[in-house]
């Protein structure tokens, strides 16, 4: 047989793995909003938040403040207000509790970061009970 090409020159070399650390928050973030994000990002690997989640975990945290600074806000003040005229009508912050709530779900799901995106396992049901594997489990392929 013929020659299979010219023995390499060159030498291997071993590239060492590198640390993966977790993302620092973003710019212009409220004190309160960083807070929260160096608490969900340091219970996650380093890696878990790529780039492109970044926008929306900045959302996440940025209602997480503002849904606790309107429940602090509805604390001192109540549920409930009387304005000037006499008329006793719900609280403006409820509505801001609640609109900061909504987003807070929504973008918990997308980042799979609230307890409704990670409670049910492969091999667990909603109620977190183990199915029963099939009958029909390693015929095909001898698995």
């Amino acid at each position: 047989m013929g020659k299979f090409g010219p023995k390499p020159t060159g030498k291997l070399t071993v590239i060492e793995k590198t640390e993966v650390r977790s993302p620092n928050p973003l710019q212009g973030m409220t004190d309160s909003a960083r807070t929260i994000w160096k608490r969900i990002v340091s219970v996650y690997p380093g890696d878990y938040f790529k780039p492109q989640h970044y926008d929306q975990l900045r959302a996440y945290c940025e209602a997480a403040a503002m849904y606790k600074k309107a429940v602090d806000e509805i604390k001192r003040e109540g549920a409930t207000i009387t304005q000037a005229n006499g008329v006793v009508k719900r609280n403006p912050w409820c509505l801001e509790r609640d609109a900061c709530a909504q987003i807070m779900a929504q973008l918990g799901t997308k980042l799979s970061i609230n307890k409704n995106a990670t409670a049910a396992g492969r091999r667990k049901d909603a109620e977190g009970e183990i199915k029963k594997p099939s009958r029909r489990d390693g015929l095909l392929f001898n698995e």
